[in-house]
């Protein structure tokens, strides 16, 4: 998605390359202004069975970010 201009990446240098798997530059900017705090959320299609990395990936960010817990 980076690479197609969809999205944007925050990842540590010692994990980047300048190619994309499709072969399209990808550049690494150094943020020198401090970052404003945001929002994060997960979201899923309602009634959907959810897998046990499905789980875990949740209970990461629950616990990472502190959301709050979900009946789903």
């Amino acid at each position: 998605m980076v690479a197609n201009s969809f999205g944007v990446a925050i990842l540590s240098d010692m994990v980047h390359r300048p190619w994309s798997l499709e072969g399209r530059r990808i550049e690494s900017v150094n943020i020198q202004d401090p970052v404003p705090p945001m929002d994060i959320g997960l979201r899923w299609r309602a009634n959907l069975e959810f897998t046990p990395p499905m789980l875990a990936f949740r209970r990461y960010f629950q616990q990472a970010f502190g959301l709050p817990g979900t009946n789903a």
